[in-house]
């Protein structure tokens, strides 16, 4: 199972977390699940419909490019949080991210290389 270590990540209390989130399940942005005092919520990013259950379509339509997975990791005792992105390509920064986005097609969150 995921662990967030002491000061890793950012403050997210319990209460904001489970407004936004819901209580463990199905979502219509994916699922949450908790183990113990670590909560786990996946959003699945492609197509950008489940960011778009949490951001907005506006907002989610603005993503330069839509990651195929969010994982948030909320570990409940601490109500600190991490948040984990999975692409389709590899950008380990914005500054790759944007070479690679004028170098190949990017849409709508693929890497076609």
């Amino acid at each position: 199972a995921p662990s967030i270590s002491d000061g890793a990540g950012f403050d997210f209390p319990l209460v904001a977390f489970t407004a936004i989130f819901g209580g463990p399940g199905i979502h219509g942005y994916g699922t949450y699940t908790v183990n113990g005092d670590i909560g786990t919520v996946v959003i699945e990013g492609e197509k950008g419909y489940g960011l778009e259950q949490i951001l907005g379509k506006k907002s989610t339509s603005q993503l330069g490019v839509i990651p195929k997975q969010v994982r948030i990791v909320h570990n409940r005792k601490t109500q600190m949080a991490r948040a984990i992105t999975n692409q389709d390509c590899n950008f380990s920064t914005l500054e790759t991210l944007w070479s690679k986005s004028s170098e190949t097609n990017v849409t709508k969150g693929k890497c076609n290389e």
